[in-house]
């Protein structure tokens, strides 16, 4: 546990070196509002873990020593899981927890508000009243999915609190066995809870052999949602596909899975992500190495000039083994895609 606080001592100084320039940056130069600015540095400190944690590593064996060869595996594999932990709360949690925050703060800006108004909202009543409240909610725009031969789509859908989700303009189209048109339901609004949906002002058109064949309206109309709706929000980015949490889709796999249009892109962020923590662990074990060579060899000394010497080539080198394993995972997408 001794050897492991040093680990995380040259960690924290190597992200608050990092977050702190780039805090600064993203404020000063770039221009960013705080909030932004904030997310951007969480960005950054997250790409650069693998090096940081393989450089703190590093370095705690060469500069405090003291570690045996038999005490190294169980060490090195406790610091593994502790800098993967940090890693699933830097992106899976606090990225798309402050993502959320930034939008709705933004809403509040434009609405010249400091907090959302108190609103009584049940899940399974429904009134064309409670769409009045929609604009102060989170919303993401062109939500899609498909089940067999049914295609489910959302103009705009905005989350409210209690996970009760409000939509615009939801329609499902379905196909028969043949690939013709069997109907087509559409609602300019809908209320959803969970996997029940509540269509305002809905209508069915139905067809037979690609010919309309007649049509129905409801003033409500529930329909069963094959997935949770909180999957359909939630697998969908605001704008940069980083911002899915990983933690979402393994809770909503089925959903993954099941749904051809989401599988695609989601495909592509778990082959990122899980790259990412492979790279991460690869150079922590690389780094393990080196440090227990070289804390045995003691090249370093107390001498300042072998010191830094050493501080410089070994961040040049981690940083070259990080950008060599980056196009290794760029070339391997590029054979499969």
């Amino acid at each position: 546990m001794k050897k492991l606080s040093q680990f995380f001592l040259y960690l924290f100084l190597i992200v608050l070196v990092v977050g702190v320039v780039g805090f600064i940056y993203f404020l000063q130069f770039a221009k960013l509002q705080n909030l932004d600015a904030l997310i951007a540095t969480i960005r950054l400190i997250y790409t650069y873990l693998p090096i940081s944690a393989g450089l703190a590593l590093l370095w705690g064996l060469v500069f405090q020593g003291g570690m045996q060869q038999t005490n190294a595996l169980g060490s090195v594999i406790m610091y593994i899981f502790l800098i993967m932990g940090i890693a699933i709360v830097l992106q899976e949690i606090a990225v798309p927890s402050f993502t959320e925050i930034k939008q709705q703060s933004l809403i509040l800006q434009a609405k010249k508000a400091k907090s959302l108004p108190k609103l009584k909202l049940n899940p399974t009543n429904v009134s064309a009243a409670e769409f009045a409240n929609i604009s102060w909610f989170v919303s993401k725009e062109n939500l899609a999915f498909a089940q067999k031969n049914t295609f489910l789509s959302f103009e705009k859908l905005y989350k409210a609190p209690g996970e009760i989700y409000y939509g615009i303009n939801f329609k499902i189209v379905a196909f028969d066995n043949q690939g013709k048109l069997d109907y087509v339901f559409i609602a300019p609004q809908i209320k959803a809870y969970q996997t029940d949906l509540y269509a305002l002002s809905a209508r069915v058109y139905e067809y037979k052999n690609g010919n309309l064949t007649g049509q129905k309206g409801y003033n409500v109309k529930k329909i069963t949602l094959p997935y949770p709706i909180d999957a359909v929000y939630s697998l969908r980015a605001h704008g940069n596909l980083e911002d899915i949490s990983l933690i979402h889709v393994l809770r909503y796999n089925d959903y993954v899975y099941g749904s051809h249009i989401n599988f695609y892109h989601i495909g592509i962020l778990m082959f990122f992500k899980i790259s990412y923590y492979i790279m991460t662990i690869v150079i922590i074990i690389l780094c393990a190495g080196f440090g227990l060579t070289f804390q045995n060899q003691r090249v370093v000394g107390k001498d300042i000039v072998p010191a830094l010497s050493f501080l410089i080539v070994s961040t040049a080198v981690t940083i070259m083994v990080y950008d060599i394993l980056l196009g290794a995972v760029n070339m391997i997408y590029g054979l499969i895609i």
